[in-house]
């Protein structure tokens, strides 16, 4: 694949295709090394995690609420007696 380089003000860009972002997992960032006689580009440590990824994580880490208090659920007298409105 070739590309051109864009010139914005005095910095230059590479364009990546939207279609190699997602393949090789670039959308949270890239690295750069500079090699020999080439450029190396690769995801960075720190890549963002997909939202079905947070979502399992935050899923794993969920405790599970309190119980009801132990007197909600019993009947007494007040909740027997017929009432008007």
């Amino acid at each position: 694949m070739t590309t051109n380089l864009i010139t914005i003000g005095n910095s230059q860009w590479i364009r990546i295709p939207k279609t190699l972002i997602q393949m090789y997992n670039l959308d949270g960032g890239i690295s750069l090394s500079l090699q020999k006689h080439w450029l190396l580009i690769t995801p960075s440590q720190k890549s963002r995690n997909s939202r079905k990824e947070q979502f399992e994580t935050a899923l794993s880490q969920w405790k599970q609420p309190e119980k009801a208090d132990k007197f909600e659920f019993q009947e007494n007298d007040f909740d027997n007696q017929e009432r008007e409105w």
